[in-house]
This record gives structure tokens, sequence and C-alpha cells, in this order.
């Protein structure tokens, strides 16, 4: 499709974009729930800032925000998280068994019941929980 000169090319609502995004959605999240989502990005944005993943946030046609913490070589991540009505992340197991086997067992400890699945979602996202994705997160980076 060819557009014309008076209608800019746009992004749709699920590219991804930077992290900003993300950050500029959280007010609009269930107030209970904004401090969890302050906590994971700050979480995220420490692993940015030491090398180990690029961020990029998707915003679908709904309004719902996900922010993506990638490995910069293979543009994947371990984890969505997500600001949908509260805050929550989804688990990439086969990105876990392919980037860092052995953290899976070290992640599901704080998780309870739960496993490691492709796209399962985790919402008790206690500092343990955060922990372990951070440390799989140096694995799947070769530290």
């Amino acid at each position: 499709m060819t557009l014309k000169p008076e209608q800019p090319a746009r992004a749709s609502p699920s590219t991804p974009i930077d992290h900003q995004p993300f950050a500029d959605c959280i007010d609009a999240a269930p107030e209970d729930a904004r401090p969890v989502i302050c906590r994971l990005l700050a979480r995220a944005r420490g692993l940015e800032d030491e090398g180990l993943i690029e961020l990029a946030t998707c915003i679908g046609r709904s309004g719902r925000s996900t922010l993506l913490p990638r490995f910069r070589d293979e543009r994947v991540g371990l984890v969505t998280i997500w600001n949908d009505g509260g805050a929550y992340v989804s688990l990439w197991r086969s990105v876990f068994e392919r980037r860092c086997p052995d953290s899976v067992e070290t992640v599901e400890q704080p998780m309870g019941d739960q496993r490691v699945g492709q796209g399962n979602t985790a919402a008790d996202l206690n500092d343990d929980l955060l922990d372990a994705l951070a440390a799989a997160y140096h694995e799947g980076n070769g530290g």
C-alpha cells in the first residue's frame, strides 16, 4: 500500500518503541498496582543500564501496555511485563531453556506452585522472584 504524501507513515499500535511510553501509562493503572509497576520498570531499567537488555514498549489498541526486556543479541526476552488492569509478567519457557536453563528452578522457587511455562503469568512479583529473574538475565548473557 502506498501512502499519500499528506498521510505520514505511523507505527501500528503494537509496534515496539522505547520504554518511555510504558512509564507514561503508569498513571492509568489502578492506584494499588502503580508501585509494583514502578518497581518492575526500575528493575528492568537497572538491567538495561548494565547492558544486559534493551527495553521496548508495545501499546495495544485497547490501551494495554507491555514492557519488553529483551536480550540485545536476539531481541527476545524471558518475560513480558504487563500494565493491564494490574501488574504481572508473562514467562517464556522456550527462552529460559535456550538462554538460561540453570535459572528455571531458581525462578520457580518464589512462584510457589506455578512453573515457568510458555506465556503463563505471575502476579505475585515479590523481591525473591525479581532477584531470580535478574539473575536469569545475567545467566542468559553468559554471566
